[in-house]
């Protein structure tokens, strides 16, 4: 409980979270692929997790 609370308390006070606070949503950084929720911990583990999905190789077709 008390990293949810202090993840909050940055998401209250953080630009980047200006539109999860707009539309009331806890705004707790999440990727859904196939139906499937990965809750993204860093920016170190968003790019292992793209990785490990395959998803940057479909970046690179584009």
């Amino acid at each position: 409980m008390a990293q949810l609370k202090k993840y909050l308390k940055i998401r209250d006070h953080a630009a980047s979270h200006a539109e999860a606070r707009a539309s009331g949503s806890v705004g707790i950084p999440t990727l859904v692929v196939d139906d499937e929720s990965y809750v993204i911990e860093s920016p170190e583990a968003a790019e292992k997790l793209i990785a490990d999905l395959g998803l940057d190789a479909e970046q690179k077709k584009q």
